[in-house]
């Protein structure tokens, strides 16, 4: 009888243009012991705190309703050349407070959408280019409570790009298993990346299992044009 086993893939791709990039991870910085004021104070470590990624739920990693105030935070850099205003589009199934960018405001009080008709829809902020730093780092928090369960999607994303940005760089995958899973008997175990970069750029690839193993972790340079790379991770697939 086969394992199957359920991987999650993760991608993002990052164009040479400014318009397509979106500056944000989706892994984040997380503590229930801190605020939004704690984590910006210059001596707090950050790289201490645990890990959540908004492309996993939150009950995926621990995450609850009743799982007190957090505060998520993470640092990003921004192009030296580009003054350009940033748009910032955040969904998240949870109760934001508030929302910080190097220790300015930018909005909150937006309560969990999961419950409600307005699941996914995005709040747009539009954050001037004079808030932001173009050499060294920037920090962006949030104060999060109420994480919604999910039934184990997530519905979150948190996006960081310049203000009328050009989507034309896109990717898709392909995943021919059945159901999309595979099994540890698989022979050939791969999926398709099929990629339209509008410039010379990257795809980088995280394949993670459904028992939050990472196991892969990979970057695909790619020329501007489109095109098609195979990737084969049968070698990776060692448990169901």
């Amino acid at each position: 009888m086969k394992k199957p086993i359920a991987l999650f893939f993760f991608t993002l791709l990052f164009s040479g243009v400014l318009s397509a990039q979106n500056f944000l991870s989706p892994v984040w910085k997380i503590s229930s012991a801190a605020d939004t004021s704690i984590a910006l104070q210059k001596n707090v470590d950050i790289e201490k705190w645990d890990n959540v990624n908004l492309l996993l739920s939150w009950e995926r990693q621990g995450y609850y309703w009743n799982s007190g105030n957090s505060c998520l935070t993470q640092k990003f850099v921004i192009p030296a050349n580009k003054d350009k205003d940033l748009s910032l589009s955040l969904s998240l199934q949870c109760d934001v407070k508030s929302i910080y960018i190097n220790g300015r405001y930018i909005g909150g009080n937006l309560p969990s959408q999961f419950w409600s008709d307005k699941r996914g829809v995005a709040t747009m902020y539009t954050i001037p280019h004079d808030m932001l730093h173009r050499t060294g780092e920037n920090i962006i928090s949030i104060d999060a409570s109420n994480f919604s369960y999910t039934g184990g999607k997530s519905y979150n994303s948190c996006i960081l790009t310049p203000v009328k940005a050009d989507g034309s760089s896109a990717l898709k995958i392909t995943v021919p298993a059945k159901d999309h899973l595979f099994s540890i008997e698989d022979k050939n175990a791969s999926i398709t990346l099929e990629y339209n970069a509008r410039e010379k750029g990257s795809i980088e690839l995280m394949i993670v299992s459904d028992f939050h193993d990472t196991l892969v972790c990979k970057t695909f340079s790619v020329p501007p044009g489109g095109g098609t790379i195979p990737f084969n991770f049968t070698n990776e697939i060692t448990q169901p």
